[in-house]
């Protein structure tokens, strides 16, 4: 069975909003086509707004908050400054 990648939703993604494809209607779509891979609404959503803005990149934008992986310098660094 094909599960698709990210990317490749991104991709169908940009043909239903460049077909004037509605967001209700594009969940319709990739729920019959994808079934339990199909992205969720807000996921759509959040893409739809990018491409308005024309921001048609596909790369997930940086977030904020807690980094994805520990920095084992960054962490020895700190603790040879600051031990205590």
């Amino acid at each position: 069975m094909f599960v698709p990648t990210a990317i490749h939703i991104r991709h169908v993604l940009i043909y239903l909003f460049l077909s004037h494809t509605t967001m209700k209607d594009s969940e319709t779509f990739l729920k019959n086509v994808y079934n339990t891979h199909a992205p969720h609404y807000n996921t759509i959503r959040n893409w739809f707004h990018r491409f308005e803005k024309d921001d048609f990149s596909l790369d997930e934008k940086d977030r904020s908050g807690r980094p994805r992986e520990l920095d084992l310098d960054k962490l020895k660094h700190a603790l040879q400054s600051d031990p205590f």
